[in-house]
């Protein structure tokens, strides 16, 4: 019989998020609604649903503390990870270790739809703490939001996808 890794914590409860369920978040056009974060999970992953208007996606970066895997819905996404381009459309999973250097882009015409997991959780707190500065200053800089994901160890490092490539 093995021991469980007494690191690791459970899950207090079963979490069930219907439909218009979870924290939604907006920040630079792209729309996230959390499914599970830190506290639903016992810091094991946070999941959110990720809603992209065609052309848009985050700025080249890289996580010091998880890794992230996403699982396209509906639409095509364009990925960097590490220099190396590759796009899918509904059923295809893509992993961005820690460390990687990654983005995504909505490279289709219409709105994509992916679920995004990233282990250990936390992420959900530097897009809560921007969507907070959205909140009230809609005119929030970039310098500011790379500030708050910064303390949480997401490094920017360069823009976001050209839309012209997709």
């Amino acid at each position: 019989m093995t021991t469980p890794d007494p690191a690791l914590t459970r899950c207090a409860n079963p979490a069930i998020i219907k439909p218009d369920g979870g924290d939604t978040i907006v920040i630079v056009g792209d729309k996230a609604r959390i499914l599970a974060d830190a506290s639903a999970t016992g810091g094991q992953c946070t999941v959110f649903e990720a809603i992209t208007p065609p052309g848009v996606g985050p700025p080249l970066h890289s996580h010091e503390r998880e890794d992230e895997y996403f699982y396209i819905i509906e639409g095509t996404v364009k990925f960097s990870v590490n220099g190396q381009i590759h796009v899918g459309s509904a059923g295809t999973f893509l992993l961005a270790p820690r460390g990687s250097i990654h983005t995504f882009m909505n490279a289709g015409p219409k709105p994509s739809r992916m679920l995004i997991w990233v282990t250990p959780a936390g992420l959900e707190q530097p897009f809560r703490e921007n969507a907070a500065l959205f909140k009230h200053n809609p005119q929030a800089s970039p310098d500011q939001i790379a500030e708050i994901f910064d303390r949480f160890g997401v490094r920017f490092h360069g823009p976001p996808l050209d839309v012209s490539s997709a």
